[in-house]
């Protein structure tokens, strides 16, 4: 995926074993195979080929899915570490391969409520998991993943009210639960990492890197109520919107984030880019805060322009972390300020559907042609994707 490749690779391990040792060798791959799944879905229907409206189903594979397993395949990799623990055993990641699997398989297949509660199973389950290790632990994780506790608790409690078809009692229901299933799910994970790990990936100084403790120090507790604060600040921002004020609930969520950025890392946007890696995240941070300031300009297209915030924000993002990942427990890592023909086609590509998908909804006589164009276009950055990473996630750390 660089320019150059290390004159001695490491030496790849029989697949399984190596899958199951590590989540993100398991969980990145199926998140990339059933976001595809998710986007196929319309073009099957405008061909006549499904005989179900695929909204629903859409949503949930692209968020459970394609989300949701970038999310476990990151957290149960990373977590651990942070805390001076030890890894999940290869049990404990098939078990929520399993209940992962389950629940985006039930909601693919109409079986919605029950889908939604098994996802809620799967992050609770991840949550115990690691609540263990954190009993154990010999080093605090970083203040922000607050933060990442609270999208985890925003992803069972809207996956919960989904399977208790509680998002029908009212109009404010309808509109919450999908926004802290949707949105506060990914989004409060996002801000708490960058932090800790854009931060590292860009090169910036961090204040989130604390020497190693088991008990947290006075500047951790100050950052973290930091965190939290932000945290009800940005659930308020949801609650706004809710109400039926798009563009106030909007408006106040793009200031918190660029707030966040600009206390968490100030020098986000003024540093110099490293590699396309780098570059790559940056963008996707950029379309993130993008995304609710242009809906303060247009909240009649809602649905359209969230588009922006799910394909360009989150995917760019998630997609440019992912890599990250996959480099750092592949021996790559002296490869990552390298410049990447794959990583700016994904980039590009991923422009273009968002493009695509958001101006079908502004002119009528190009809408199933363009939901056609998007959705292909974001099969082909999958793709691109696990091609390119595929001998790495087979490739273990060699140190």
């Amino acid at each position: 995926m660089g320019a150059a490749e290390s004159t001695t690779p490491p030496a790849r391990q029989p697949l399984w074993p190596l899958l199951a040792a590590e989540p993100f060798r398991l969980f990145f791959p199926w998140a990339l195979l059933l976001g595809l799944a998710g986007v196929m879905l319309w073009p099957l229907f405008l061909a006549h080929q499904l005989h179900f409206l695929p909204a629903v189903p859409h949503t949930r594979l692209m968020i459970m899915g394609f989300g949701g397993g970038c999310v476990i395949g990151f957290l149960g990799t990373a977590a651990p570490g942070l805390l001076g623990a030890r890894p999940l055993g290869k049990y404990d990641t098939l078990w929520l391969f399993v209940l992962h699997a389950a629940a985006v398989g039930s909601c693919a297949m109409l079986h919605d409520e029950m889908g939604c509660a098994l996802f809620a199973a799967t992050l609770i389950v991840l949550l115990m998991m690691l609540a263990r290790r954190f009993i154990t632990r010999t080093d605090m994780p970083p203040p922000g993943f607050v933060m990442v506790l609270a999208g985890l608790l925003c992803g069972i409690a809207g996956a919960i009210m989904f399977a208790l078809n509680l998002d029908f009692k009212n109009a404010f229901c309808f509109r919450f639960t999908r926004l802290l299933m949707n949105e506060a799910f990914l989004l409060l994970p996002v801000l708490g990492v960058s932090g800790f790990l854009v931060t590292r990936i860009l090169e910036l100084p961090s204040r989130q890197t604390f020497p190693e403790s088991r008990m947290p120090v006075a500047d951790w507790w100050y950052i973290a109520g930091e965190a939290l604060l932000a945290t009800a600040l940005l659930i308020t921002t949801f609650t706004v919107e809710a109400t039926g004020e798009i563009r106030m609930g909007a408006g106040m969520r793009f200031c918190l984030i660029m707030g966040w950025w600009l206390r968490d890392m100030p020098g986000l946007w003024r540093a110099k880019t490293l590699g396309t890696q780098a570059w790559m995240l940056r963008v996707g941070l950029g379309f993130i805060a993008a995304a609710p300031l242009l809906l303060t300009i247009d909240p009649r297209k809602l649905i359209a322009l969230e588009h922006v915030l799910f394909i360009t924000g989150f995917g760019i993002t998630i997609l440019a972390v992912a890599t990250r990942v996959v480099y750092g427990h592949s021996g790559s890592l002296d490869q990552v300020r390298q410049v990447s023909k794959p990583l700016r086609w994904i980039t590009w590509l991923a422009i273009l559907a968002m493009s695509t998908r958001v101006s079908a909804d502004y002119r009528v006589s190009i809408q199933n042609s363009h939901y056609f164009y998007a959705a292909f276009t974001w099969a082909i950055i999958s793709l691109i994707w696990l091609r390119s990473v595929w001998s790495k996630l087979r490739t273990s750390d060699p140190s």
